[in-house]
């Protein structure tokens, strides 16, 4: 006897149901990384200036090819 055809959704029901699961982990999963890579390396620091002035940043820090520093001059134009 022939099998009845079953149609696309019927035979993908469960994969699309675990997608959305699937989905949420695998972006939990990569935030676990920006903590471990970016913030617990000290990448961040806060500074102040005035409004069109330039603001001069540097910091020294060790990443997985060895010591290297970054610079950076910054300013602020416009806040609306």
């Amino acid at each position: 006897m022939n099998e009845p055809v079953r149609g696309w959704w019927r035979r993908n029901r469960y994969g699309l149901f675990a997608l959305p699961v699937v989905f949420v982990l695998a972006v939990a999963a990569n935030g676990i990384r920006l903590d471990d890579y970016w913030w617990d390396t000290g990448l961040r620091s806060a500074t102040s200036g005035s409004q069109g002035e330039f603001v001069a940043y540097h910091q020294e820090y060790r990443d997985a090819l060895g010591q290297t520093s970054r610079t950076l001059k910054v300013r602020v134009d416009d806040i609306r």
